[in-house]
């Protein structure tokens, strides 16, 4: 009898036991959860980071390509008028910047904002030589709810006004604003036009051969 009591004194119950593996096992379900937790956040925090740093990238190079706009004029229909087109779903000019990193020389700029298949919009750039219809494009912001560009210029009266549709035909705005929108993306950017004046009229190139297009557009084949 006294043996017995002895190792009731110095063992555990069944029952302590389970008490003890049952809140040994919710210590590490809390402590397992929330590693996870931690890692998850991690891995968020890198995508966003990735976003982040691809996005300023990105805004890097079309502030580059849009500063570099050539204020110069063409003839249309036997008008003299701005290389320079644009309203609310995009524009096109002559720029010296490629974002294909063209070597050389004019290229025409067309940024379109274009409806995808899942009622979403993507932002396209596409590069070709002046006067031509062949070109290189690139998708810039895929995925997009919204997108929209919009014209800074002065009025007669020097009263600062964003423009949707530009219809100037002998000025160039003072400044590009691109808002686009979408899942956690909501941005307003703003692109000066750095170059002052207009320079003269400019001849467009004529290349019917597409493997010369490519070279004069592309630095490596």
């Amino acid at each position: 009898m006294n043996s017995t009591r002895r190792l009731h004194k110095n063992g555990f119950t069944l029952i302590e036991i389970l008490i003890s593996i049952t809140i040994l096992s919710i210590v590490i379900l809390i402590i397992g959860g929330a590693l996870r937790l931690g890692i998850s956040s991690v891995d968020r925090g890198k995508a966003e980071v990735e976003k982040i740093d691809r996005l300023r990238s990105l805004v890097l190079l079309l502030d580059r390509q849009i500063s570099s706009a050539v204020q110069t004029t063409h003839t249309v229909n036997g008008e003299n008028i701005v290389w320079f087109t644009g309203d609310n779903k995009g524009c096109s000019f002559l720029s010296t910047s490629s974002l294909w990193g063209r070597r050389e020389g004019l290229i025409e700029i067309t940024y379109a904002v274009e409806e995808g298949d899942r009622e979403d919009f993507r932002i396209t750039e596409t590069e070709r030589l002046p006067g031509e219809k062949d070109g290189l494009r690139l998708t810039i912001f895929p995925d997009l709810k919204d997108a929209e560009f919009a014209y800074f210029t002065y009025d007669t009266d020097g009263n600062p006004q964003w423009l949707k549709d530009w219809t100037e035909k002998d000025k160039f705005p003072v400044a590009i604003a691109l808002r686009i929108k979408g899942k956690a993306l909501d941005h307003n950017l703003i692109f000066p036009l750095m170059s002052k004046g207009i320079m003269k009229q400019q001849q467009p190139a004529s290349i019917s051969n597409k493997e010369e297009l490519g070279r004069r557009l592309l630095p490596f084949r």
